[in-house]
């Protein structure tokens, strides 16, 4: 899971009026409260990763009655298969160190 965490650096209550993912694999948590000027809060998501492999591109847009009503949060992520083969060579899309 990831954490995003912002600060209210306005004169007026932050409120968080939707979060939205772009598939059912990603889930989200955030504040329902307003966040008083100065306060930190946090947005946390989950990503499933359950029969999903290579690099996954998830977008999450924040919507809030800030001066920027809309935000996007991205999680970048490279899926590695579960069991690539024991002694074989790794594939191409994954570094060995």
């Amino acid at each position: 899971s990831w954490k995003f965490k912002f600060s209210n650096s306005g004169p007026e209550p932050l409120m968080l009026l939707n979060v939205q993912t772009t598939c059912g694999c990603t889930a989200s948590e955030w504040p329902k409260t307003p966040i008083p000027p100065g306060d930190s809060a946090a947005v946390l998501v989950r990503f499933n990763t359950a029969k999903k492999t290579g690099r996954q591109n998830k977008i999450i847009t924040v919507y809030t009655n800030g001066r920027k009503p809309e935000e996007k949060l991205k999680i970048v992520a490279n899926i590695l298969p579960e069991n690539p083969g024991a002694g074989t060579t790794p594939p191409a899309n994954v570094e060995v160190y």
